[in-house]
């Protein structure tokens, strides 16, 4: 009789892949999966079938060390996505068809990004949209724009994406101006003139505006007071608005 709690370790294209049990109780979740309501999907997907994939995802973030490690991952995620969507019980272990989705949908990313230059934010929000595709395939474009608060003009750029060279960034704005909460416009804008601000300065930016952290927290993970604080935001809107009047 197997022991059901004890690991078992696949070795799938040299890598190692922790189990809690064996391969057929993979496909038991992944059965399970299936036929579940959406709700409880994502309780499984999150639960029990990502952390199962967790080493073999590190170990492609790492092999494509230049790419940001949250995209591999986020891209991952969606590769398994689709591939639960297309498994079919008839097959055996879904452990190499799973695998699979993950290498082949990483390596288009890598290939498309040689190509496309677009912004980290934009990047992140396409993904964004596609996992929200995929849990709900019949979204319409109005429901993926109040979803991300994006405009529908904002949605349909993104969403073509992959069929394009380049990408019209103007159009990419917010459907409603939120308190605290910055623009996309403006999280883009910043992003390419990142290169003028020093690196204090761009920890300062990323933790404010694209991490939501406040000022006092700022500080303190920065181990400076909060009068220093100020004059580097001071000096981050000045180069703000020198880039703005030399644009205009």
């Amino acid at each position: 009789m197997v022991n059901k709690s004890k690991k078992a370790t696949l070795v799938l294209y040299d890598i190692f892949i922790e189990q809690e049990s064996p391969p057929r109780t993979l496909k038991e979740i992944v059965k399970k999966y299936k036929q579940e309501e959406k709700e409880n999907r994502d309780k499984i997907l999150c639960q029990q079938i990502i952390p199962l994939f967790e080493n073999y995802i590190n170990k492609l973030a790492y092999k494509y060390h230049t790419f940001d490690k949250e995209d591999i991952k986020q891209i991952a995620i969606l590769a398994i996505i689709k591939a639960l969507q297309n498994y079919q019980e008839t097959y055996e272990d879904p452990t190499p068809f799973i695998l699979c989705y993950i290498e082949k949908e990483i390596k288009n990313y890598v290939m498309r990004q040689d190509i496309i230059k677009i912004p980290k934010t934009i990047r992140k929000l396409y993904y964004q949209i596609q996992k929200y595709i995929s849990l709900k395939p019949n979204a319409t474009i109005s429901e993926i724009s109040e979803k991300f608060n994006i405009t529908e003009t904002a949605v349909k750029e993104i969403l073509s994406l992959p069929q394009k060279e380049n990408i019209d960034v103007s159009v990419i704005r917010s459907k409603k101006h939120k308190d605290l909460d910055l623009p996309i416009e403006d999280k883009i804008f910043l992003e390419q003139i990142m290169s003028k601000f020093s690196e204090i300065e761009k920890k300062v930016i990323k933790f404010l505006f694209f991490e939501d952290i406040t000022k006092t927290m700022i500080a303190q993970k920065l181990n400076i007071s909060r009068k220093y604080l100020y004059s580097i935001l001071n000096s981050i809107k000045q180069k703000i608005q020198k880039t703005t009047n030399t644009n205009g």
